[in-house]
């Protein structure tokens, strides 16, 4: 049986491709599929995998201050952009995610 791609590298490399011939709105649609970090209301609800990378970053273990600053940061980024604050979150500590979205939100 054939694989569909010869390697992770081909699987990758066509994705990249089929997002780049997408016009603006399907872009965002897929940009604005991606939940937003530390969505409190949203966390049990999340993929297997994005709620795996949002636990061990501890995303779902903040304080309600925390969330809050998350929530406000996160809508002032999709308010501006039109789209969420999207972080590659591994290995990455709350804090310096939260930092992070503090840097790139607008002020």
């Amino acid at each position: 049986r054939q694989k569909p791609f010869k390697n992770f590298q081909d699987l990758s490399n066509k994705m990249i491709s089929i997002f780049e011939d997408a016009n603006n709105q399907n872009k965002l649609k897929i940009l604005n599929s991606h939940p937003d970090l530390a969505d409190k209301t949203k966390i049990g609800s999340l993929t297997p995998d994005s709620n795996k990378e949002q636990s061990n970053a501890e995303l779902d273990q903040c304080t309600e201050k925390e969330f809050n600053e998350f929530k406000n940061l996160n809508d002032k980024y999709k308010k501006k952009f039109g789209f969420p604050f999207i972080y590659a979150v591994k290995g990455k500590s709350k804090i310096e995610i939260l930092t992070i979205l503090r840097e790139n939100a607008p002020h």
